[in-house]
């Protein structure tokens, strides 16, 4: 329904852009990687030295996966 809207006001695609699904690819990455909040002060400080570190080895697990998965 998106893609069929764009293209009836002849807007660009994703489907039609170019390398877009690369660029979604490294913007999937980067996301999950290094999710939003873990850059929210207010977030951070809610959390306890624990949580923290859980997060934190959560991550570098995603982290190993997906340089895996890219032969890094």
């Amino acid at each position: 329904m998106f893609e069929e809207e764009l293209k009836r006001v002849g807007a660009a695609r994703p489907s039609s852009i170019e390398r877009a699904e690369g660029i979604a690819e490294v913007y999937g990455f980067i996301s999950e990687v290094c999710p939003f909040h873990f850059v929210m002060d207010r977030w951070i400080k809610r959390q306890t030295e624990e949580k923290l570190q859980e997060h934190r080895q959560k991550q570098g697990e995603k982290l190993e996966k997906k340089l895996g998965k890219w032969a890094f």
